[in-house]
C-alpha cells in the first residue's frame, strides 16, 4: 500500500499558518503577562498600605518616618524597617516588573546583603517654608527633623484629603534601608542619591519642580533616569504610562503620574503629594 506524504506546498502552508497564529497570539500572551504583573503590583502596594495602617494604630495615628538622621534605616528608623513587624514579607515591597538592577547603586551598597531592591517609595516631598525659614515636609513621611528640615511625619488627622493624598508610589531601583532610595523628597537636588523628583515638573516657562523652585536640569535624575518624560518624575511607568499609587485612605490605584500634580505652580490644590493642601 502506497503511503501519501505531505507535499512541499502543504508543508509550507502549515508552517505559514503556524507563523501567523504565533504572530497573533504572542502579543496577546505578552499583554496577559503584563496585566498579571500589574494586578500583582497593585495588590502588593495595597497590602503595604494595610501594614502601614496597622503601624499607625500603634503609634497614635502617626505615619512612619521616611528616613532617620543618619540615613541608615536599621540604626535610626525608616518606613521599610519600622513597618516590618506588620508587613513581614519582602515580596510585598517589590513590583514584579521591576528588574531589580543594582547598577545605579553606589558600589559599596551592592556588597551589603541587607540592602534589597525596593519598587515602591514613600511620599516624603518637601518645599521651602518661608515662615519657618527652612524646608518643610509636606508629604506624609520625611527625614528626621533637623535644623534645616521642619515638620516631619504627618498624622492621620492632619491629612486634609486622605482619599487623594499619596502615601506610596511605584519607583524602580530603590533600596530598602539607605538614603532617599526609600522615598520621594520631591526635589531634584538629591538625585545623586536616587531619583527623587516627584511628578509634575513644568519644563515650560521656568522649568520649576513641584516645590516651585527652578530645577537644574543637569542634576535632575542624573543618578538613574528611566523616564523620557520629566513630568513623570521618578515614577516608573511600565504599565501603559501608569504607576501604582497608595492613598492615605487605604485604597490603591493605577494612575498617570502627571494627574497627581497636573500644575504645581497654578493648581496647588490638585497636588496629591501635599498632605496639608486646602
Amino acid at each position: 500500500m502506497k503511503r501519501k506524504a505531505f507535499t512541499l506546498i502543504e508543508l509550507l502552508v502549515v508552517i505559514a499558518i503556524i507563523a501567523i497564529l504565533a504572530a497573533i497570539l504572542f502579543p496577546v500572551f505578552a499583554q496577559a503577562k503584563l496585566a498579571a504583573k500589574k494586578t500583582a503590583a497593585l495588590s502588593n502596594i495595597k497590602q503595604l498600605g494595610l501594614g502601614i495602617m496597622m503601624y499607625m494604630q500603634d503609634q497614635d495615628g502617626t505615619y512612619p518616618m521616611g528616613l532617620g538622621r543618619d540615613w541608615w534605616a536599621p540604626r535610626d528608623g525608616g518606613w521599610t524597617v519600622d513597618t516590618q513587624p506588620y508587613i513581614k514579607s519582602y515580596a510585598l515591597l517589590t513590583d514584579p516588573s521591576d528588574p531589580k538592577d543594582k547598577a545605579s547603586w553606589d558600589g559599596w551598597m551592592r556588597t551589603i546583603p541587607e540592602i534589597l531592591p525596593l519598587s515602591f517609595a514613600a511620599n516624603g516631598a518637601m518645599k521651602w517654608d518661608s515662615s519657618l525659614s527652612s524646608w518643610a515636609v509636606y508629604g506624609v513621611m520625611g527625614l528626621y527633623q533637623t535644623s534645616w528640615i521642619k515638620r516631619n511625619m504627618a498624622t492621620e488627622t492632619a491629612v486634609t484629603q486622605p482619599s487623594s493624598t499619596i502615601v506610596l508610589a511605584g519607583r524602580f531601583f530603590g533600596n530598602t534601608i539607605y538614603g532617599n532610595g526609600l522615598y520621594f523628597p520631591g526635589v531634584d537636588w538629591w538625585d545623586w542619591a536616587g531619583t527623587g523628583g516627584a511628578p509634575g515638573l513644568t519644563p515650560e516657562g521656568g522649568a520649576q519642580d513641584v516645590t516651585g523652585r527652578n530645577r537644574t536640569g543637569a542634576v535632575y535624575q542624573a543618578h538613574v533616569k528611566w523616564n523620557n518624560n520629566d513630568k513623570w518624575g521618578g515614577c516608573s511607568v511600565v504599565y501603559s504610562g501608569q504607576t501604582p499609587f497608595l492613598f492615605a485612605d487605604g485604597h490603591a490605584a493605577m494612575m498617570d503620574p502627571v494627574r497627581t500634580n497636573p500644575d504645581g505652580r497654578n493648581r496647588p490644590a490638585d497636588n496629591m503629594w501635599d498632605a496639608y493642601r486646602q
